[in-house]
């Protein structure tokens, strides 16, 4: 029997980020009793790295299609970063080359409404701070609720990078197949590689005895029509006549 290594699915992993959700709400405030506001950071960036954003963001997978008519901003990223590459399933890089994605996101398109602004809105309306500005001050102004919202952001991506690594040495202790360091690959890929590099089967053409065998079987057949002719001639003009 052949079995093809699976990865834990996109309802899987919202489920552990819904239970992690819990866990922080009912540690947060019952027993570290922790302020109401910063916990909701801490879930806000949970819900984020889970839910929202994914490592399988460089994927056709659930988080990217809950994006909508807006997940054509990620058709770079998915072309940038491979599939379970370092940049995504890595528990360092990942969160943070996918962080600074989306901040180049958010800043590209508050550029531009900007321009638009300026161009098409009213003079006054220009004049207030931009988007840069807001968001320094935010950060400046809430350091603590910013530092737990990236924390738990990174702790949900961490949570799934862990999730997929755990499935990955359990099908390879449990079934005794090799690790993938890189990427897996789903069981259609694989049938169709096997196809790929399976031998092609050829007919051998068998030489010596067998192949004169053939030959002479081949020719025997040939001239049976012709025999069977010839005795039939031979048969109407009679028994052949003895001469002295």
């Amino acid at each position: 029997m052949v079995y093809h290594r699976t990865m834990a699915s996109g309802i899987t992993h919202e489920r552990l980020t819904y239970a992690s959700m819990a866990v922080v709400l009912v540690l947060g405030v019952a027993w570290l009793g922790l302020p109401w506001v910063t916990v909701a950071f801490a879930l806000l960036g949970l819900w984020v790295g889970g839910i929202l954003l994914s490592p399988d963001m460089d994927t056709a997978s659930r988080p990217y299609y809950r994006w909508g008519w807006f997940r054509w901003l990620w058709w770079p990223y998915q072309r940038l970063v491979p599939h379970r590459s370092t940049l995504s399933h890595h528990g360092l890089w990942g969160p943070l080359f996918q962080g600074l994605y989306l901040l180049s996101l958010l800043l590209g398109v508050a550029y531009i409404g900007l321009q638009l602004q300026k161009a098409y809105g009213p003079a006054e309306s220009s004049s207030g701070p931009s988007f840069q500005a807001l968001l320094l001050q935010f950060i400046q102004t809430h350091p603590q609720e910013c530092a737990v919202l990236v924390a738990g952001y990174w702790a949900s991506m961490l949570l799934h990078i862990t999730t997929d690594a755990f499935t990955d040495w359990w099908q390879s202790s449990a079934r005794g197949l090799p690790r993938h360091k890189t990427r897996f690959r789903s069981s259609q890929s694989i049938s169709r590689r096997a196809s790929k590099t399976a031998p092609k089967k050829t007919a051998k053409v068998q030489h010596g005895s067998d192949s004169s065998d053939k030959i002479a079987k081949i020719h025997t057949q040939s001239l049976k029509p012709r025999n069977a002719r010839s005795s039939a001639n031979a048969s109407d003009k009679g028994p052949p006549l003895l001469t002295e």
